[in-house]
């Protein structure tokens, strides 16, 4: 079975979520905003190139285009990473215990 080709909408939609941008299809125009930005932040186009032009601006402006800002995250940052730091932490600390009551012993 091929695989169906995206549309002009979703094309541009996959575009804009690269940048972080959400694009919504609203009756008569298209809705521009942040990934969960206020409804005060959202921008409106009549058609789709006006609405890629205006996603663009916005990323541009808020520095979040890979080109002018690189995406950085910090390697300890993941949940499983936390998670692991954390059960070694309790881990040690119950080494600890452990040993102190040993001594007491």
């Amino acid at each position: 079975m091929p695989a169906q080709a995206l549309s002009e909408f979703d094309r541009a939609s996959v575009r804009l979520r690269s940048l972080g941008l959400t694009l919504r299809s609203l009756p008569g125009e298209y809705r521009v905003n942040f990934r969960n930005g206020a409804d005060d932040t959202a921008r409106s186009a009549a058609d789709l190139d006006e609405a890629i032009a205006i996603g663009e601006a916005m990323a541009e402006i808020a520095g979040l285009c890979p080109h002018t800002c690189p995406a950085r995250r910090h390697p300890s940052s993941s949940a499983k990473r936390y998670r692991r730091r954390f059960i070694r932490r309790h881990n040690k600390w119950f080494r600890q215990r452990c040993v102190r009551g040993k001594r007491r012993a």
